[in-house]
């Protein structure tokens, strides 16, 4: 990382307010396979290096989640012109895979869309128990309410 970078200003007057520019290195090892990555990274702010680590990691792990997305739900193919339900559909799929990534499954290693596949055939599984934990993690949302708490008979008190 460095943040002397008036040399690439003067190159490119267009980034005039450029502060810096960093570069990190993975190392990545799948299946006994080593591999290294490289990427380098401009930004118009001052960082220390612990602050651009935490930003690259934060930046990766949101790339991560919209690569998933698009994997598992197809969502860059999806074209819901309402933006209001496009944001609601988004929420949606992001509570799924959630949902897939903390159920416990007979099989360990099973990818989002062997859990979905396996889910849509046990589904009465996995409602019961699944469905039930949530509840009671969401229960407190509907504390005030006691309406809401006939209609969807949701005990607060077992917590």
């Amino acid at each position: 990382m460095s943040s002397d970078v008036k040399w690439l200003c003067q190159n490119h007057p267009k980034w005039h307010k450029l502060r810096g520019i960093g570069m990190t290195r993975n190392t990545i090892d799948r299946d006994g396979i080593t591999s290294q990555d490289v990427r380098y990274f401009i930004f118009n702010f001052k960082l220390d290096v612990m602050t651009f680590c935490h930003s690259v990691r934060g930046h990766w792990s949101a790339e991560s989640m919209h690569w998933l997305l698009d994997v598992v739900y197809r969502e860059d193919h999806h074209q819901t012109l309402d933006k209001r339900a496009a944001f609601n559909l988004n929420l949606i799929r992001k509570m799924c895979l959630y949902f897939l990534k903390v159920m416990v499954f007979s099989k360990k290693d099973l990818s989002y869309r062997c859990k979905q596949r396996y889910i849509s055939v046990h589904l009465e599984d996995y409602l019961e128990t699944e469905v039930r934990k949530v509840i009671s993690l969401t229960g407190y949302l509907f504390k005030a309410d006691t309406k809401a708490q006939k209609k969807f008979d949701i005990p607060l008190d077992n917590r």
